[in-house]
């Protein structure tokens, strides 16, 4: 790989990293509505498994910083970043809407799976389907009931249906820094 390939690389992974670490933050006041999943899925569907990878990861890592860092950073980066790999790898047709929409869907499933599993589970002993059973279950926001799990689903993938289609452009970005 040229030396230019490596710097372009190294650009996309800084400003997607920090536009995600911005938002993150920005809306933390927001319950489960985050634009570091879509732009995680993004940079993998985009710009290939490893670019995803240390968008998805390094996002977490430094947005936690600043929003709170704690035992659970290591598992919900190394999830993230899972799921940037798996963007780069499993999606081949980013202008199939439904595909995408999918995709992200089971893709942010596979996080907050994940993330509740290693977290609840293991890091605070509870039986996972203690695990499971609270990431699906409604928290209450006023007398409201919110359900966290399939709205955070729902909107990343709302998200980056409509992402996609502005950003991709007949192809030529993943050509430009994979290729």
């Amino acid at each position: 790989m040229s030396p230019r390939r490596y710097t372009l690389k190294i650009s996309v992974v800084s400003i997607l990293t920090s536009l995600s670490v911005a938002t993150r933050i920005f809306m933390t006041f927001i319950p489960n509505v985050s634009l570091t999943t879509p732009l995680t899925i993004l940079s993998g569907l985009l710009f290939g498994p490893f670019t995803g990878f240390m968008v998805g990861f390094l996002s977490m890592v430094i947005s936690d910083i600043y929003i709170g860092f704690g035992p659970w950073t290591m598992a919900t980066s190394i999830s993230m970043g899972l799921v940037g790999i798996v963007s780069g790898l499993l999606i081949s047709r980013a202008g199939d809407k439904t595909l995408v929409f999918i995709f992200s869907y089971l893709a942010t499933l596979m996080y907050d799976v994940l993330t509740s599993i290693l977290t609840v589970s293991l890091m605070l002993g509870a039986p996972v389907y203690v695990a499971l059973i609270n990431l699906f279950s409604p928290v209450f926001i006023g007398f409201i009931p919110y359900p966290m799990g399939p709205v955070h689903e729902f909107t990343t993938s709302l998200i980056v249906t409509y992402m996609v289609p502005l950003v991709v452009r007949n192809g030529y970005i993943r050509v430009l820094v994979d290729g």
